[in-house]
């Protein structure tokens, strides 16, 4: 990744640091004459086939890389290219006409104008720039803006309305801008800009280049010189262009005091006049001299050159190495070009173009195979020792040595031109192969020893399906019905078969067993210790391949069309691998096992790693589309110790997963976060939300610029879920619904080789409470409804309580009122006394004092005698024996209340009247009788039949109330409680 400060735009120099002492500079080669470079030119062109000056002829035959443009590009809000840079944390940002873009190789994060957030000036960015700090400044037609840790500033630094051109950091407290007006300052701090340099040469830069001495190189909108500017901007020197020569950028040497100059006529190098400073290889200059280098760029100490007709140019600065990369990259002269340089790619933009990335590094490396025939392709691998095997095409038998990347032609010369069958078999004990030709029917087996086939015999055994060795070294033939078995020591013995079997091909697994298909491709067997064949299982579709580590582990089993199974020792399914996920093909050609237990399926395009931890796929697809110098026509993928190698007809390529994609410290950023499908913004590290917004979407990404580099996520958002979980190559999670509360977002991102980084992705989210739901009045209103029940509670206890007490109460009465009735029962019946002196107690209920009044209501179930059709009050008290005529008058004043019950205006008067009685007349008999006054018996008798009513329950307290003659609700419940000791709802 770029240093911090470095920075490629179309109007924006590099941003470097270097040294340059004041004085003069000289541009070497500048001043040669015309002739001269001619001269110079038709000599190296003529030196060239002679392998001419420098290392131009060696660098002529080396791979060329691939350049294409990230499909993900492809969804810009706008192509048209204004500015590239990479930030300290290594994302790439594009400024284009329709907004600001970070790429993060897994997904894009887009910046544009808005006005009810803190965003960019404008829309049309015109330059990037990344200072010493890390701040992102973005320079538009409307102002500059600054982007810190993803977050805009909420300023917005505004150049006289001028249009920002170019951007460049010139030291810890300023910028350096340039437009049609001149040269300015732009304070990081306020925003202040004041302008420096206003002469012709300066305004409209073309590019700048700005050193930590405060020294500014200048290129001249007309871009024929380059003008170096002191540090209070005073014109130290100027150098002119010869004629016809135009520049086309700038870069500095890292190791340096030293400028590159790109032009049109060759690369230039500017020194200081002391002559401080290494100077660069003479070589360089001399490659490049008289061609057309349209860019430059510069990482650590790696040079980039972009040279027309002859592609791209890498410089090491330290050890003087020249490698070049011949690509077909359509450069032209006079084209503006943005070029980054990271340390495994190149990043291009050719005339606003998208910016296509071109893989110089070399991912996988090529094994030469000798020229095969026109229908000549690779048949079989055969592992041979550590990452050595043979390989067996149609007319050769081929062995790869992986430590010296060379393939030998082993083919016997016997059978040179001979088509070979697809049947052959090696023994590690003995380092011994045996295969046959098409049209015999003889088995030739060698020994392999000192990289040769030695001791070749031949075996006229006839037609046979399939050969294999086993661990003691015996070779076994296959002949339908019978065994040919081969002993190690060549001995040659048969034994005939229980069933007779029409085997198609055998398949060698890692554990040392062997198992084979039948014709019909669907049936596996297996081959016991009593040299008898078992049916292991039957497969939906054809059986391509199978892999097993130990002989008493899983067993899997790949097809062309159904995916991968695994099968235990009795042969049930107990796993599958039926979705490739992204795979071009699904069918299975070869499939094996390392030594972690993962997984690896290969198809005729790619291979696929399924992880033994998650089971998340990792896709390596074939790697002709980083090597365009192996051209295959037909394509087969093998995994083997932990190296896939690609053959085709022409070469075969090596390819190491993890080390092209290693566990690293790879970056990962939150790109936008959703709520309710809107964008908030994002940069704070609490992002607070209302309670009503709780639905949130994550959009985050991984930084990694790899071809292929499929990365897997897990993720968790604290206080939500309760484990991590793998979430595969998935990069937004959704929450819907989410209560109130605080929850932290956790990301972390595992490459391709299966190793996770060590950071993680982190976002703390607060969701608030509403105003009545807050935490504190939560336990308010858990306090009042925990109150308001206890209450209930205590209330119909109590409740509860007064009905059992008046229930009590009630059987009391009914009781007094028996014993009353049999007491006149017997006063009646009995003999008479015969003086009215006599006292009889008449007790009713608990002997009680002759003032106290006792009710006696009567319910339904306790029969009242006829001359007693209601209930009464009687207080005890001592009265002579009821007469007839007692008994007469009160039966009459019993029947005169009940039928005047509900009329409130019946009373004692009344009630004497329709006696034909005085009113003290009336009271002085009642009172001799009951032994109440008139009114409470009266009252009393009312109250007694409210009770019996209520009790009824077909009328309401009210209904009552006027059914026995009460005119006022509240004087009936005083008068009732007082009776009987509860409120009328008790009942």
């Amino acid at each position: 990744m770029l240093n911090i400060g470095q920075n490629y735009s179309l109007n924006c120099a590099n941003i470097v640091e270097y040294h340059y002492l004041c004085g003069a500079i000289t541009l070497e080669r500048m001043k040669t004459s015309w002739p001269t470079i001619t001269t110079t030119i038709i000599a190296l062109l003529c030196l060239l086939p002679l392998g001419g000056p420098g290392v131009a002829c060696a660098l002529m035959a080396q791979e060329a890389p691939v350049f294409t443009t990230p499909s993900l590009l492809t969804t810009l809000p706008n192509h048209h290219i204004t500015a590239m840079v990479e930030d300290a944390q290594g994302y790439l940002w594009l400024g284009t006409r329709g907004g600001l873009v970070r790429y993060s190789g897994s997904g894009l994060r887009t910046y544009t104008h808005r006005e009810d957030v803190p965003s960019i000036a404008n829309d049309a960015v015109t330059t990037l720039c990344v200072d010493s700090a890390g701040t992102l400044w973005v320079g538009t037609d409307h102002g500059i803006s600054a982007i810190r840790r993803g977050k805009v500033d909420n300023r917005i630094m505004k150049v006289n309305d001028a249009f920002t051109g170019t951007l460049v950091n010139l030291d810890d407290q300023r910028l350096l801008m340039g437009n049609f007006q001149g040269l300015y300052t732009v304070d990081k701090t306020d925003g202040t800009t004041t302008l420096r340099a206003g002469h012709a040469d300066v305004c409209a830069a073309f590019r700048l280049l700005t050193t930590p001495r405060g020294h500014i190189y200048v290129v001249p909108e007309h871009r024929r010189a380059v003008i170096v500017l002191g540090q209070q901007f005073e014109t130290i020197s100027r150098q002119e262009m010869p004629q016809g020569v135009v520049v086309n950028n700038l870069a500095f040497s890292q190791t340096g005091d030293q400028v590159y100059v790109a032009t049109n006529q060759g690369l230039f190098v500017c020194h200081d006049a002391e002559g401080k400073g290494d100077r660069p290889s003479a070589s360089l200059v001399d490659s490049t001299w008289g061609a057309d280098v349209a860019f430059v760029c510069h990482h650590d100490d790696k040079l980039c050159l972009g040279i027309v007709g002859r592609g791209v140019v890498i410089y090491d600065e330290k050890t003087e190495q020249i490698t070049e990369f011949p690509l077909d990259l359509n450069l032209q002269s006079g084209q503006e070009y943005l070029a980054l340089l990271t340390p495994q790619d190149l990043w291009l933009s050719c005339g606003h173009a998208l910016p296509q990335c071109i893989a110089l590094h070399q991912r996988c490396e090529e094994i030469a195979i000798p020229q095969l025939w026109r229908d000549e392709f690779i048949w079989e691998i055969i592992p041979e020792q550590g990452n050595n095997f043979f390989f067996k095409s149609t007319y050769h038998l081929f062995y790869i040595d992986d430590a010296t990347l060379t393939c030998h032609d082993i083919t016997p010369p016997s059978i040179a031109g001979q088509q070979l069958s697809r049947i052959v078999a090696y023994s590690p004990k003995l380092s011994r192969i045996a295969f046959s030709t098409v049209d015999q029917e003889t088995l030739l087996v060698y020994d392999w020893t000192g990289g040769q086939l030695t001791r070749p015999r031949a075996y006229p055994i006839g037609a046979f399906s399939c050969i294999w060795y086993d661990e003691q070294g015996n070779l076994y033939v296959h002949q339908r019905d019978k065994l040919s078995i081969v002993d190690p020591d060549g001995v040659r013995t048969q034994q005939y078969l229980a069933t007779s079997l029409d085997l198609a091909m055998s398949l060698s697994a890692a554990s040392g067993q062997t198992y084979f298909v039948d014709n019909t491709w669907s049936q596996l067997y297996a081959f016991d210790s009593e040299r008898q064949f078992s049916l292991l299982w039957t497969a939906p579709t054809a059986i391509s391949a199978v892999s097993q580590l130990t002989p008493q582990g899983p067993l899997w089993v790949g097809t062309y069309d159904q995916g991968a199974f695994c099968l235990d020792a009795s042969g049930n399914v107990v796993d599958r691998i039926a979705d490739m996920r992204g795979s071009t093909t699904p069918n299975v050609a070869q499939i094996q096992q390392d030594v972690e237990g993962n997984v690896w399926l290969a198809s005729a395009q790619e291979v696929v790693r399924v992880s033994a931890t998650d089971g998340t796929h990792t896709i390596f697809h074939n790697p002709n589309e980083v090597n365009t110098t192996t051209h295959v026509n037909f394509r087969m993928g093998v995994v083997h110790q932990g190296t896939v190698y690609f053959g085709g007809a022409h070469a075969l390529t090596r390819f190491r997963p993890a080390d092209a994609l290693s566990g690293q410290h790879i970056p990962l950023a939150l790109d936008a976060l959703l709520v309710d499908g809107r964008e908030v913004p994002l940069g704070e590290e609490t992002i607070a939300l209302e309670h009503d917004s709780n639905n949130l979407t994550f959009c985050y990404s991984a930084l990694s610029f790899a071809p292929n580099a499929q990365l897997n996520y897990a993720a968790y958002l604290e206080g939500y879920d309760k484990v991590e979980h793998p979430v595969g190559q998935t990069t937004q999670l959704r929450y819907n619904n989410l209560r109130p509360g605080t929850y932290t977002l956790h990301v972390r991102v595992c490459s391709p080789s299966g190793e996770w980084s060590e950071n993680e992705l982190t976002q703390r989210i607060v969701i608030r409470y509403n105003w009545w739901m807050t935490p504190t009045l939560f336990y308010i209103y858990v306090a009042v409804i925990v109150l308001l029940v206890a209450a209930g509670i205590t209330y119909i206890s109590i409740r509860h309580r007064q009905h059992r007490a008046l229930k009590r109460r009630y059987h009391e009465m009914v009781r007094e009122k028996e014993q009353h009735l049999k007491a006149m029962a017997l006063a009646q019946d009995g003999p008479t006394m015969g003086t009215a002196d006599i006292p009889v107690q008449v007790a009713v209920g608990n002997p009680v004092s002759d003032t106290t009044d006792i009710p006696v209501p009567v319910v339904a179930d306790n029969p009242i005698p006829s001359t007693i059709d209601a209930p009464a009050s009687i207080a005890a008290t001592s009265v002579d024996i009821f007469t007839a005529a007692d008994r007469r008058l009160l039966d009459r004043v019993h029947h005169l209340m009940d039928e005047h019950l509900s009329d409130e205006t019946f009373n004692v008067a009344s009630l004497a009247q329709e006696l034909g009685m005085s009113r003290s007349n009336f009271y002085t008999r009642m009172k001799a009788i009951t032994g109440q006054s008139t009114q409470a018996m009266l009252t009393n008798y009312r109250l007694d039949r409210a009770y019996e009513l209520l009790q009824q329950h077909d009328l309401n307290i009210s209904e009552v109330c006027y059914r026995v003659g009460f005119g006022s609700l509240s004087g009936f419940s005083r008068s009732f409680k007082k009776r009987f000791g509860v409120a009328p709802s008790a009942v």
